[in-house]
């Protein structure tokens, strides 16, 4: 058995209760320096232990001895409480995310190189500029033969006028998904920028920084995350690697929208893998696209910590109706606050965002706002008593 399925094996047999096994599994290949390995992501749903007093508690007592206790990070996920954390063995590390709804737990595992983990640690960058001019973009890369003879402006039902990327076909069947024309599909709703064609996904990286597009080692919302050796597609020898749109932080995890080659779904479909699964990097909006501002917020001195609830009001400008925000904890975990978790004020000389958040710990907090460009505020720390 290889270490990759051991290890999963072994999460698998920790978590599973009353029989109630994981409801999706999905493979992929992977490419690192000791050849190709299956690597197992994983989506599933089990019953929540009646004797459960807390995640991080569950998780010290079942995985006592097997994870990376350093790695355990306490976040949230739509207001409900969630944990991460990583179990590392040798090649292969397995990271995990529990979200916690009540009834059940909700969990996601990602498998990946532990290499890639030793990778982002000693690379990691400040951002390119983001607000330079984008430069000329590079020829584009050949694209293999069986993409180019499937070339067709809708891919798996998502139609993309002047995309430079062609669908992938499974079988007989033509005209579904590819990751980088969906990454250029999102990069042209919501930056509005039309780049070239950058070749396979494993070349995007490089590509965007040769032409001027701001970089980041660290994830951001409406970016594009960028891994080099996932073997996603036919592109023979060599992995094609991977390109998705960052839609959440959830502590070590991100949320995307992305299509795959390989893959039969329709339209743009939803995923969560572990940051270390960018090992490239990401692509940001290289526009000067109006950036929103937090100014200040209330109450001032009356916030206190608890576990319920509670709302905040930031005072903001330039905040356009689409935004989403990463609220970074005391202790440096992270989630993102979207939807009916904020609330855009709107008057005629002034803005204000209602945010509602658990703050359930003591020290300084911080918000980033982001517009749907990609463009955000830079983080504004408050103090919770």
């Amino acid at each position: 058995m290889k270490v990759t399925e051991r290890i999963f094996r072994t999460l698998t047999v920790l978590l599973v209760v009353a029989g109630v096994g994981f409801t999706q599994e999905s493979e992929r290949k992977v490419t690192g320096t000791n050849g190709t390995a299956t690597a197992v992501q994983t989506d599933g749903t089990l019953p929540r232990p009646q004797a459960m007093k807390s995640l991080k508690g569950f998780v010290m007592q079942k995985y006592e001895g097997k994870i990376d206790v350093g790695s355990i990070a306490e976040t949230f996920e739509n207001g409900m409480p969630a944990l991460t954390f990583r179990s590392v063995n040798g090649p292969v590390t397995v990271a995990t995310l529990i979200v916690d709804h009540g009834d059940t737990l909700r969990i996601y595992t990602d498998s990946y190189p532990t290499e890639w983990l030793v990778e982002r640690s000693s690379t990691e960058q400040e951002d390119t500029d983001a607000n330079q001019d984008v430069g000329m973009t590079p020829e584009p890369t050949e694209l293999p033969d069986v993409l180019r003879a499937v070339s067709t402006p809708t891919c798996a039902g998502i139609a993309s006028p002047g995309n430079p990327y062609p669908c992938c076909s499974v079988g007989s069947r033509f005209g579904l998904g590819n990751c980088t024309f969906a990454a250029w599909y999102h990069m042209k709703k919501f930056w509005g920028v039309t780049p070239g064609s950058w070749g396979n996904a494993r070349t995007w990286y490089d590509n965007a920084r040769a032409a001027r597009y701001p970089t980041s080692t660290t994830p951001h919302l409406y970016s594009v995350g960028v891994n080099s050796t996932l073997a996603i597609g036919p592109c023979g020898s060599t992995p094609c690697g991977h390109v998705a749109w960052i839609m959440q932080i959830i502590g070590d995890f991100v949320e995307v929208f992305e299509q795959s080659c390989g893959s039969t779904a329709s339209g743009i479909r939803t995923k969560r893998y572990s940051i270390a699964t960018f090992n490239k990097g990401f692509i940001r909006n290289p526009t000067n696209a109006v950036r929103p501002q937090i100014t200040g917020h209330s109450p001032n001195l009356q916030l206190w910590s608890s576990r319920d609830l509670q709302t905040v009001r930031f005072n903001v400008f330039n905040v356009n109706p689409g935004m989403r925000a990463v609220v970074t904890f005391p202790n440096g975990d992270r989630t993102t606050l979207k939807d009916a978790q904020l609330r855009l004020i709107q008057t005629s000389s002034q803005q204000a965002l209602e945010a509602y958040m658990v703050l359930n710990a003591r020290g300084w907090w911080k918000i980033d706002v982001y517009n749907e460009t990609g463009k955000n505020s830079g983080h504004y720390s408050f103090w919770v008593n």
